[in-house]
């Protein structure tokens, strides 16, 4: 545009105040498309992303499974990790249709009522987003509950073909709900859900450490005890290295722990703590006492060695002594091979 003082001034016609903007180019030139229904339920934002990404991936199978991996042309022999399959596992096996996928769809779509048996993965995710709900409580569990159950799947899967983990349902139950109870208490924050799935009708299981009893509530309750009873000086030792860095700053901790990092540096500022890491084998009574807290529905105190159940006097003993306890593990398999052809071999003479 030509003014009257003789120089010209750029007007941006894609704008009504003709000031050129970055959104405004943006829509001038790139074709709006419409919203992907699928996609708008699937980026749930309380959701952490790497478990919405973990879906997104999924409903594309993108994910890398062993027939994807197998395309790739590498040659692959083994069975589904979860349900012992002599066939290469693929998305709906993995996460819908098959054995141990079935046994956690089962039980987590026993409250809604909502149809997810011998469907395809995609399928299932539908029928979930697209379920009637008018408790808006309802509704935030069926958007948020089938990202998480397939993150959960997916861990289960990854333990079993790498680790050599035995899938166990109760135990992906128990991280599923622990999980949801997080979001809700978070989201809704007058209502107090436990972090346990026997609310459905699934006993609770501690495997390892109880679900209700973290090893940061435990770490938690712990000092809270040490101050109550007058020690100033405490020394306290994790084999969870994650909790360590947590607590002490150096990394900064996931939303399910949250609540007790916070409670542990609160006690640590009112007396001397000092907390490092140690490994599980030098923790052994701690771990053991963890493995054997789903027997009981409250807090239980022991006082004295006689008191202690049986599995656990053995190892305070072996403690006592000072005695090395050795870690045995199986060496890891490596069903991946690549045998380079002799075209992909260079000499220098």
């Amino acid at each position: 545009m030509h003014t009257s003082n003789g120089k010209d001034k750029p007007i941006w016609i894609a704008e009504n105040t003709g000031v050129f903007t970055l959104a405004s180019a943006r829509q001038f030139f790139r074709k709006k498309r419409q919203k992907n229904w699928i996609n708008t339920m699937n980026w749930q934002k309380a959701v952490p992303f790497k478990m919405r990404f973990l879906v997104w991936r999924a409903l594309r199978d993108r994910v890398p499974t062993d027939a994807k991996v197998s395309k790739m042309g590498i040659p692959i022999q083994t069975a589904c990790p979860c349900c012992n399959f002599q066939t290469l596992e693929s998305v709906d096996p993995l996460f819908s249709t098959g054995k141990f996928a079935s046994d956690v769809w089962r039980t987590v779509v026993c409250p809604f009522g909502i149809a997810c048996f011998n469907m395809p993965f995609k399928q299932v995710m539908i029928n979930w987003w697209k379920s009637d709900n008018s408790n808006p409580v309802q509704t935030f569990l069926a958007r948020c509950l089938p990202i998480i159950a397939t993150w959960e799947i997916w861990k289960a899967r990854c333990s079993s073909k790498y680790d050599k983990v035995k899938p166990n349902v109760n135990r992906t139950l128990n991280l599923i709900s622990f999980s949801m109870a997080q979001l809700v208490n978070h989201m809704f924050q007058k209502i107090n859900v436990e972090h346990r799935w026997d609310i459905v009708g699934v006993s609770m299981c501690g495997g390892g450490g109880s679900v209700r009893n973290s090893s940061a509530s435990a770490l938690s309750y712990g000092l809270k005890w040490c101050i109550a009873n007058g020690f100033t000086h405490i020394k306290a030792k994790s084999d969870s290295k994650l909790l360590v860095n947590c607590v002490n700053g150096v990394n900064v901790g996931p939303w399910r722990i949250a609540k007790e990092v916070q409670e542990l540096n609160y006690a640590m500022r009112q007396v001397n703590v000092s907390l490092s890491h140690c490994f599980r084998e030098s923790n052994q009574v701690a771990d053991k006492l963890a493995s054997l807290s789903h027997n009981f529905s409250e807090t239980k105190e022991y006082q004295n060695f006689a008191a202690l159940p049986a599995e656990v006097k053995g190892l305070l003993n072996t403690d006592r002594w000072s005695l090395p306890v050795f870690r045995i593990s199986n060496k890891k398999k490596h069903n991946i091979t690549f045998k380079p052809h002799r075209s992909y071999v260079h000499s220098d003479s």
